[in-house]
């Protein structure tokens, strides 16, 4: 599969969250549960190797499953040669890297609308 699909399947999956219901949606910034964190890697852990996993029910799992989506989409569109084929494996490891390694270690403070206690400061000598 090349990094091209992997993109393309991504944004369906956007598109597909997008049209689920909202409600009990918060809006601005909000405490997210350890338990929707949880549930959020297990589906993604589910989905990249079944595509037609139904979609979890709870709002809040939506709503995190939609950022996750949007990060690694936009994350995925600055990655290096987006013709260069990869194995089925890769393709998953990749898709599990996106929407939860780099989801935890720097995305989901930004999502949430956290800031660092000491915020980097550019060309500061």
């Amino acid at each position: 599969m090349q990094l091209n699909n992997i993109v393309l399947k991504l944004e369906r999956l956007l598109a597909e969250l997008s049209e689920l219901p909202a409600q009990g949606e918060m809006e601005g910034r909000f405490s997210v549960s350890t338990d929707a964190e949880n549930v959020a890697d297990r589906w993604v852990r589910k989905y990249v190797r079944n595509h037609r996993l139904a979609a979890p029910g709870a709002a809040e799992v939506i709503a995190l499953l939609r950022a996750r989506t949007a990060y690694a989409i936009a994350f995925a569109h600055l990655l290096p040669r987006p013709r260069l084929g990869l194995s089925r494996e890769t393709s998953v490891h990749l898709v599990e890297t996106l929407m939860i390694d780099l989801w935890h270690d720097r995305f989901r403070q930004k999502w949430l609308g956290r800031t660092d206690a000491d915020p980097e400061l550019a060309f500061a000598e």
